[in-house]
């Protein structure tokens, strides 16, 4: 065995450096193509189509109007916005988790392999390319990839100019900067923990020179962003309480570092997360030598305890906006501490390429299973085998009016939610309000919840079906019915983003 282990060792040193990260990179992307190309469409992926489907004018319009997030992502997702709708989500996820993994393996190849040395700057890599997190964001058309790939660069940069004195590093960290607040409202908190680092390495130093490079970059940082300001602002305003998450989410912002995020843990994952918490920490207050791998790893936890508890603060004071997801945009700079954390022993060091292995291996086959879930196919069957092209189809939450819009966009669909109280985001400002149907013409057909239908039975049920987070009912309404949903305080209307 240890005769393998040495040939397989052999074979791999003989390649260079950049031959390595070459290979791992293509391994990465040929490992999730088959998750590219998966069949699962999420909530937040659907919310992402029908953007697509707009004008860039009235995207951005609606953005400002109805959505939470800065433009960057949106914006590169619309260039690729051609061909009918499958063909498009699958160009999105791969050309966006191609960039990903680009920009990933650039950041290993020059500032991590300068800052650190090559075999971390091959573990970082490896690790920003395999780990289960990587799996949910190559099958994910939202803005978390690029807001990871940003925020890593900027971190590392900025290691670069605390430590290595290189002025060129200067334009790279203003760029990352930028393109990390146009990427993710949560980019904008990490990047003050980072600047904030930054001012105090160099002024610790007594470089003050350096200094005033701050101010230079964060004035351009600063001017860069104001186009959006104002959109910040309305969105900020316009945004409603319930639309975030609860505040305290601490499980999901452990498993969006560990795992794929979206599905029940594994065991794996439990034993994966605690070795990387009992590296970084072990490495953080145990290490006598305070050598550059130590730096990292405790200017990472800054980063991460400071996103966790100024979030947690904004929580409290003004709006919940913890969200495990949003947390997990730093996993680039978590791995990176991980990378400069590992054990030197034989013996530890393949304890936890071991553990690593199975997390990946453990978790690649839970999420292929998941992704290639064929459930709006499912769903857009059991409409056509009963809904004819001129009836009309009525839905009551946004789970059921995102996969109308991208499954069936040329279908009547109408809001009517079966709660008299229940407001989507918005709808105050709808297009269209239907006031009478002709019943003997037109058939007038519903998408609900099986769990609503039941409360307030209204309707017959045609056919079940699984959808995304619950079971969805077809149901099928009578000419008194559709009266009594007329009649009910909300009228029943056409929504306006949508």
């Amino acid at each position: 065995m240890k005769k393998i282990f040495t040939a397989v060792a052999d074979y791999w040193n003989g390649y260079s450096f950049a031959q390595k990260i070459f290979f791992i990179c293509l391994w990465s992307i040929g490992l999730h193509l088959p998750i590219c190309f998966g069949d699962f469409i999420s909530h937040d992926e659907q919310y992402t189509l029908v953007l697509m489907q707009k004008s860039v004018t009235e995207m951005l319009h609606l953005i400002v109007l109805e959505d939470g997030h800065p433009p960057l992502s949106y914006l590169f997702y619309r260039l690729l916005a051609f061909g009918d709708w499958e063909t498009m989500i699958h160009t999105m996820r791969i050309v966006g988790f191609t960039l990903y993994a680009l920009g990933m393996c650039a950041l290993g190849y020059w500032p991590v392999r300068r800052l650190l040395n090559e075999k971390t700057a091959l573990w970082f890599v490896f690790l920003a390319m395999f780990m289960p997190i990587s799996f949910y964001l190559s099958a994910n058309i939202r803005m978390y990839v690029f807001a990871c790939l940003f925020l890593t660069g900027e971190f590392v940069y900025a290691l670069n100019i605390a430590f290595k004195r290189r002025k060129g590093d200067w334009i790279y960290f203003t760029i990352f900067s930028v393109l990390g607040l146009y990427s993710h409202y949560y980019c904008s908190l990490v990047s003050a923990l980072i600047w904030l680092m930054l001012f105090y390495d160099l002024w610790r130093q007594k470089e003050y020179r350096e200094l005033k490079h701050i101010f230079g970059c964060g004035a351009i940082t600063a001017i860069c962003f104001l186009p959006w300001v104002y959109a910040f602002l309305q969105q900020y305003l316009q945004l409603k309480t319930a639309w975030y998450p609860s505040l305290f989410e601490m499980q999901t912002a452990f498993r969006g570092f560990f795992e794929s995020y979206i599905l029940p843990p594994l065991f794996i994952d439990i034993i994966c997360g605690l070795m990387f918490i009992l590296l970084l920490f072990k490495k953080c207050f145990c290490s006598k030598n305070i050598e550059m791998s130590v730096k990292v790893v405790r200017r990472a936890l800054f980063i991460a305890l400071g996103l966790y508890l100024s979030a947690w603060a904004i929580s409290l004071i003004l709006r919940p906006m913890l969200v495990g997801m949003y947390l997990a945009v730093i996993r680039g700079i978590v791995y990176l501490a991980v990378v400069s954390a590992l054990p030197q022993k034989p013996f530890r060091k393949a304890l936890f390429v071991l553990i690593v292995v199975l997390e990946i291996a453990g978790n690649f086959n839970n999420y292929y299973d998941y992704s290639h879930l064929n459930l709006w196919k499912r769903g857009v069957n059991v409409i056509n085998s009963h809904v004819a092209e001129n009836d009309v189809i009525l839905y009551g939450d946004t789970h059921a009016h995102m996969f109308l819009r991208t499954s069936l966009p040329e279908a009547n669909i109408y809001y009517a939610p079966l709660e008299p109280e229940l407001i989507l985001l918005h709808d105050e400002v709808a297009k269209e309000t239907i006031t009478e149907y002709n019943i003997d013409k037109t058939a007038v057909y519903g998408i609900y919840d099986c769990h609503s239908r039941k409360k307030y039975r209204i309707g017959t049920v045609v056919e079940r079906f699984a959808g995304l987070y619950y079971p969805l009912c077809l149901l099928k309404f009578s000419a008194d019915e559709v009266q009594i949903l007329l009649d009910k305080s909300q009228p029943i209307r056409e929504q306006s983003l949508y």
